[in-house]
């Protein structure tokens, strides 16, 4: 008798330990997987203030996003804004990763930008401290000595015509040319898949970079523009912050027309994504360019 209830007790036991084990497989089984999580890119456009085919804000950032959204990178979230700022202040905060695309203040033409202002400055600030990146294309590299100051820490350079007494100066300076772009740093990942290309654009130069050049990645050189300082002909740059975060910027696309170049796309992409923090393809990302047309119709689909 005492033999058969050890025996079913044994069975029991058995029993148990299957039961337990197939819910453990069936939960593996019907388990979601984990998806990584999506990285938030935020495209910032200004208002135009150029002739037709030159700094196309609002083309650009638009077309940035679609081809964001159709290449070859996963995991991606992009979001565009117009008039130089979002409707709050607190969209800024999941991102990151901002971009914009606006004039800078250069203090002659075109004095006033729309992120270089007190209150939004403070903004920009606070996505900085928790590591957001940062990313400026051509004009909006440009800022007063101030601003300039923060632009150092933030992304590593800016454009710079002006001294701390508030006097103009002749740092920074730009130049119209049909050149050869050059890869400063080949084995970046931000070059990957890249060639040296050629365009004309509006390039600027002889940026002011910071004191401590080791967190410079020199990306894009036009040797031709013959730039004095040590890092005098680079033309776009990555930055990795002491603190955490990165920033790309690049002081071409002066003309929208150099979007068709596939070089120019790639690294361009390749900054960005770099900057908020995605790992780059080996081949760089692939994307095409869109029409107009073509770029309405992919934001009406994914509205």
């Amino acid at each position: 008798m005492l033999n058969y209830k050890i025996y079913s007790c044994y069975l029991l036991i058995l029993a148990i330990i299957a039961l337990t084990c197939n819910n453990a497989v069936a939960s593996k089984l019907v388990s979601p997987p984990r998806h990584k999580q999506l990285k938030n890119i935020v495209l910032i456009a200004g208002t135009k203030s150029h002739d037709p085919g030159e700094h196309e804000y609002v083309k650009t950032v638009k077309l940035i996003k679609v081809m964001l959204d159709r290449s070859n990178v996963k995991g991606i979230k992009t979001r565009f804004y117009l008039n130089g700022w979002p409707p709050a202040d607190s969209l800024l905060n999941k991102a990151d990763l901002i971009l914009f695309v606006t004039d800078g203040a250069d203090g002659i033409n075109f004095k006033d930008s729309p992120f270089l202002t007190t209150d939004r400055m403070a903004v920009l600030q606070q996505q900085v401290d928790r590591g957001c990146g940062i990313a400026l294309l051509h004009f909006s590299t440009f800022a007063d000595y101030e601003n300039g100051q923060k632009l150092l820490e933030w992304a590593g350079g800016y454009y710079d015509w002006q001294d701390s007494t508030g006097d103009k100066r002749h740092y920074s300076d730009l130049k119209v040319a049909n050149a050869q772009v050059t890869l400063a740093s080949p084995k970046h990942p931000i070059s990957n898949g890249v060639k040296s290309f050629n365009i004309k654009d509006e390039f600027y130069y002889n940026m002011r970079f910071m004191a401590e050049r080791t967190y410079i990645i020199p990306v894009l050189n036009v040797p031709s523009l013959g730039g004095s300082e040590p890092l005098g002909n680079v033309v776009a740059w990555a930055y990795k912050r002491k603190k955490g975060g990165r920033a790309f910027c690049a002081t071409m696309a002066h003309y929208y027309s150099n979007w068709h170049n596939e070089n120019f796309r790639k690294v361009l992409l390749n900054g960005l994504i770099w900057a908020a923090g995605i790992k780059v393809p080996t081949n760089g990302m692939s994307s095409v360019f869109y029409t107009d047309e073509e770029v309405a119709k992919f934001l009406h689909t994914a509205d």
